[in-house]
Formats: C-alpha cells, sequence, structure tokens
C-alpha cells in the first residue's frame, strides 16, 4: 500500500506514526535498533524498538491466553446446556402430565 493511500485511510493527513524496518545481518540488529531509537527521538518525540524476540513471546502469551479463554467458554457452555437437560429431566412427570391433558408442548 502506499504510504499516501495508507495516511488518507487511517485519517493521519501528512502524519507518519511508526516505521518498520527488517535488518537482515542478525549480528547488527542490535547495534543498529540502538542508532535508530537515538536517531528517531530527537524527530519524532519518542521511540519504542523491539526485536523479534518480543513479538514471540507475546505470541506465545497470546496463544496461552486464548487457550484459557476458550476453554472456560465451552466449559460454560457445557454447563448450561446441562442445567436445561437437567430441568426437563427433573420436570418429565409434570410435561407428561400436562400432553395428556392436552396442552400444546413447541
Amino acid at each position: 500500500m502506499r504510504l499516501e493511500d495508507a495516511q488518507q485511510f487511517v485519517e493521519l493527513g501528512s502524519k507518519i506514526t511508526g516505521y518498520r524496518l527488517k535488518i537482515a545481518d542478525p549480528t547488527r540488529r542490535a547495534r543498529s535498533r540502538k542508532i535508530l531509537a537515538l536517531s528517531l527521538v530527537p524527530t519524532t518525540g519518542c521511540a519504542i524498538a523491539r526485536g523479534e524476540s518480543q513479538s514471540i513471546e507475546a505470541a506465545k502469551l497470546e496463544k496461552v491466553v486464548l487457550f484459557l479463554y476458550d476453554g472456560v467458554g465451552d466449559c460454560g457452555a457445557f454447563n448450561i446446556a446441562n442445567t436445561l437437560f437437567i430441568s426437563v429431566v427433573q420436570r418429565y412427570r409434570d410435561i407428561s402430565v400436562l400432553k395428556t391433558l392436552g396442552a400444546p408442548i413447541a
């Protein structure tokens, strides 16, 4: 996507909120990150330099949190279905009497 189109899409005007660089040589990544952070601070006022390892750790944490969230959601859905089933079984006698008397059961 062109820079101008992206700025128009998110309604930034002519502002740039960040840069993303990929440095091919792994031995120069740490040094390049420091140099870029120091050179961006005077022009932008702030700089955050992250390495790939931080992104990988964030992805691992997100995976664990989503697993737990999905597990709790599935457990809750099972409990609701189980409660409804038990309530019907407990009222089976009442439901059969109502059916015998001709009550419309949907």
